[in-house]
């Protein structure tokens, strides 16, 4: 047994198969609408119709690897067979943590996250995005450059966070005065953007056509970003900085203290571990959406090899036994089908499709997250329903200023969409409502437009949450 413990890759192998198999335990195996995994039909119809994903940009390796793993485990449904695959490929994170660090405390920490939990037990591209990043890292720091910048050119496919590495790497590059010809090996990814036009074909999804325009729309055209990098600063800094407190603290614990007293330590030897951990984390306080922390999971990686960087055995030894605590606490936070979704509402959800007819129309102001299922949905039953939202509505209002106190009005001009007086003279016409704000269960009903409530409509314009206007009905009307 001894000889066995003592082969190089045995304890690593170990890390693998106890992190993957905790993961998996916890992964949903059927579609649902928790842990921020919206995108996750998207992911589904990238991989399965080999179509386009979010511009980040594209991530057309994630989604051939998701499509080729498909074809791997055509007995399991899709959301099974991708959702446990990035429970592996979490795996696969903590045993390059070990490797990085040799030290138990790393697998431990990335294990006890809830962040951590939270995106390797649905289907997501973080951990696939990380375990780029901390692979380029590990040949980095071995000096093997070229390697380095090419495992970080792949990555940046997956997800662009993964750009980070580079410029870490090309900082310390020209800081160190090393020869720059390594940094070449950042651009051999490229070719994989031709993905991108070849996958963009009619029904289109994602991009509105085939011209440059809706190309140049598609990676730059979301407001304050480029290529998915915020340049505005979030609405409300002191909201976020809480939040990025307890992001920080909920990912690291008291080996928070341990990741500081390494950056001191390191700094001025070796910048790039420190700047792995601050750039993700700068990045997550500048996003434009609040709601977007899983940004944040890549300082948190980092930050765990930082941690394992500086020995202090009293706060290591402590950061270990809370870790183990918080893993087995993790069971009862986010097991899927135990703890969260018992009433597998999502599922529930693509059931009532069935009952609509092939070509209904549903408003959905309040399943926020069911567009993209019922886009898979149609891919999959050569059904035509569609899903729209309060958006559609605000095209018939108007805004106008208010001639005595200059303020401005939302006007709702009393016209019926015509996609809405379409569906409804045929008798197709649906409406889902949110109906347990816990359970995220959603109730389905046949409308007339008469039914539609255009007050919660002009609530819905109100909502500084969707609209990010401050409106206050006044004698009926609506000021801003």
């Amino acid at each position: 047994m001894n000889t066995i413990l003592q082969r190089p890759w045995t304890i690593p192998i170990i890390v693998f198969a106890i992190a993957s198999t905790y993961f998996i335990s916890l992964s949903a195996t059927f579609p649902t609408f928790y842990n921020a995994n919206s995108d996750s039909a998207l992911f589904i119809i990238a991989a399965k119709y080999l179509r386009l994903g979010h511009p980040s940009p594209g991530y057309p390796l994630f989604t051939l690897i998701n499509a080729g793993w498909l074809q791997l485990t055509p007995f399991w449904t899709e959301v099974a067979s991708l959702t446990l695959l990035n429970a592996v490929v979490s795996g696969a994170v903590a045993l390059v943590l070990y490797l990085l660090t040799r030290s138990i405390l790393a697998p431990l920490l990335w294990m006890c996250s809830g962040l951590v939990v939270s995106q390797s037990t649905i289907l997501e591209q973080y951990s696939m995005m990380i375990l780029f990043m901390l692979g380029s890292y590990y040949f980095y720091n071995k000096d093997k450059r070229s390697i380095a910048y090419t495992v970080a050119s792949f990555g940046i496919m997956v997800n662009h966070q993964a750009a980070f590495c580079i410029l870490a790497y090309l900082a310390n590059d020209v800081y160190r005065h090393n020869t720059l010809k390594p940094f070449l090996w950042s651009f051999i990814s490229l070719p994989l953007l031709l993905y991108i036009p070849l996958a963009n074909r009619p029904p289109y999804l994602l991009i509105d056509g085939n011209s440059p325009m809706h190309y140049f729309d598609y990676f730059f055209g979301q407001k304050g970003l480029i290529l998915g990098i915020a340049i505005v600063p979030p609405d409300n800094l002191f909201e976020r900085l809480w939040e990025f407190s307890r992001l920080l603290v909920g990912g690291l614990g008291v080996a928070l203290i341990l990741t500081a007293l390494a950056i001191k330590k390191v700094w001025k030897e070796n910048f790039v571990l420190p700047l792995l951990f601050i750039l993700p984390l700068f990045y997550y306080l500048t996003i434009l959406s609040p709601w977007a922390y899983t940004y944040a999971l890549a300082g948190i990686a980092f930050g765990i090899v930082l941690a394992c960087s500086y020995q202090w055995n009293f706060i290591r030894n402590v950061s270990i036994a809370g870790a183990i605590v918080l893993i087995i606490l993790n069971y009862s936070w986010y097991d899927f089908g135990m703890t969260l979704d018992k009433d597998k509402t999502a599922e529930q959800f693509m059931q009532s499709l069935d009952e609509l007819p092939s070509d209904a129309v549903i408003l959905n102001h309040k399943g926020f997250m069911t567009p993209m299922w019922v886009m898979l949905y149609n891919l999959d039953n050569g059904t035509n329903i569609k899903s729209l939202g309060w958006d559609l509505l605000a095209q018939y209002s108007t805004r106008k200023s208010n001639p005595e106190t200059g303020e401005k009005e939302w006007v709702y001009e009393n016209q019926t969409p015509p996609e809405l007086a379409k569906a409804e003279s045929e008798g197709k016409l649906y409406e889902y409502s949110l109906v347990n704000a816990e359970t995220l269960a959603l109730s389905l009903k046949k409308v007339t437009k008469e039914d539609v409530e255009y007050s919660d409509f002009m609530r819905w314009l109100g909502n500084p949450h969707t609209s990010r206007l401050n409106c206050d009905l006044k004698e009926g009307v609506w000021t801003c």
